[in-house]
């Protein structure tokens, strides 16, 4: 692993909820790489995260857990707010600890990966080759779905490049206010990963007008695999609203070529996989892992049997978290409840044709498959006609 006695020392504060799958990972990941404290707040946790993190504290004094669950028991919508008060929590810990050594502070996601470009080996490197008192946001690097499930980190890391950062942050500098992406300061002055300035989009403070992948990025396992993707789904919305599914989320992505990738040197990645393994046998959590697995795995089956229930109360919104998603029994179930309504509608062509367009943004087939049934009541309809051609045009 990276040098335990770093010149900079970062502090990586994350929330999770049902993370126990991953967590290993993702921490000897950012250990690894020199993040010389890591805490985890949990929330509304069912597996076994706790027995995970207990025995990794156990050999890695640097990673602490806590709990963050009295934040549900407020009454009002304080809990839309629980990522801030998380990290808020653990900041005021920290700036009031007398005898900190630690030098900066950054927030991550459990699927979210800080990640050095050869030859920077660490983040307290990366500090200082661009300075110390400078605030740097990273640009994400958005992964593709991977064929397989549980597919940990690989020798050339794929995706596509996205405005949006996460941001590392001196404690030295004056925090305003805590944000999510990049946390308001004064002054506000940041830099990207190059150490040029950060410029932000316009209309949008947290996202930047240009990207940088030269020295680091956030690699964001968005995705992992389509199967992670529906089961990450029913984990709830973190909103409180009934409704049992995510819905910041927008479905899988459309097939494609990335359009960036890194490559680890040989010897860097052989490196990292030695590390990784020997974290794995130091801390004895191969079982727990595959516990938590079966987890992800029985979610998964829950979300796909939800569908037919949820359908008919969140149509709208399925379409949307379930975009592009090829598990044949979801595209069945929507299919089956689509057909419904169209027996319901009868004869109402407009009706039937609104519906076809009210689904374009789940699937252009299954939009195309309605509409041809409202061809059949209104075999020269014009706006029939175009959609069904437009609907050819994306298809191919």
């Amino acid at each position: 692993m990276i040098p335990t006695n770093p010149k900079y020392k970062v502090k990586l504060i994350a929330v999770a909820k049902d993370e126990g799958a991953y967590l290993t990972e993702w921490i000897h990941h950012h250990l690894f790489y020199g993040f010389s404290e890591i805490e985890i707040v949990l929330n509304r946790t069912s597996d076994n995260s706790i027995a995970i993190l207990e025995k990794i504290k156990a050999v890695c004094p640097g990673v602490r857990w806590r709990f963050a669950d009295f934040v549900d028991l407020i009454p009002g919508s304080v809990h839309k707010k629980l990522q801030h008060i998380a990290y808020g929590m653990v900041l005021s810990d920290e700036l009031n600890r007398s005898e900190s050594s630690l030098t900066h502070f950054m927030f991550l996601d459990i699927d979210e990966f800080w990640m050095p470009v050869h030859p920077i080996t660490s983040i307290s490197s990366l500090i200082d080759s661009i300075g110390p008192d400078k605030a740097i946001s990273f640009n994400w690097l958005n992964d593709l779905p991977a064929d397989k499930t549980f597919t940990g980190i690989k020798p050339v890391l794929s995706g596509n490049t996205s405005d949006a950062v996460k941001s590392l942050v001196p404690f030295s500098r004056h925090l305003r206010s805590i944000r999510i992406h990049k946390p308001l300061l004064k002054p506000n002055d940041y830099v990207l990963a190059d150490g040029n300035p950060f410029i932000k989009r316009e209309h949008d403070e947290e996202h930047s007008a240009r990207t940088d992948y030269s020295k680091a990025f956030i690699y964001h396992r968005f995705y992992r695999s389509e199967v992670e993707y529906v089961s990450s789904l029913y984990r709830g919305n973190p909103e409180g609203t009934g409704q049992p599914y995510k819905t910041n989320r927008s479905g899988m992505p459309d097939r494609g070529n990335a359009d960036h990738e890194y490559k680890f040197t040989s010897s860097d990645f052989a490196e990292y996989s030695a590390s990784l393994t020997e974290f794995l046998n130091l801390t004895g959590l191969r079982q727990f892992i595959d516990d938590a697995r079966e987890l992800v795995m029985k979610r998964h089956e829950l979300a796909v049997k939800s569908l037919e229930a949820n359908l008919p109360l969140y149509h709208k919104q399925i379409m949307k978290l379930f975009r592009n998603v090829k598990e044949f029994r979801i595209k069945n179930a929507i299919s089956r409840y689509h057909d419904k309504l169209v027996s319901d509608y009868g004869k109402n062509v407009e009706a039937i044709r609104d519906l076809a367009i009210s689904i374009e943004e789940y699937s252009y087939v299954e939009a195309k498959r309605i509409m041809l049934k409202a061809q059949a009541l209104r075999p020269e309809g014009p706006k029939i006609k175009a959609k069904i051609n437009e609907y050819d045009q994306k298809i191919v």
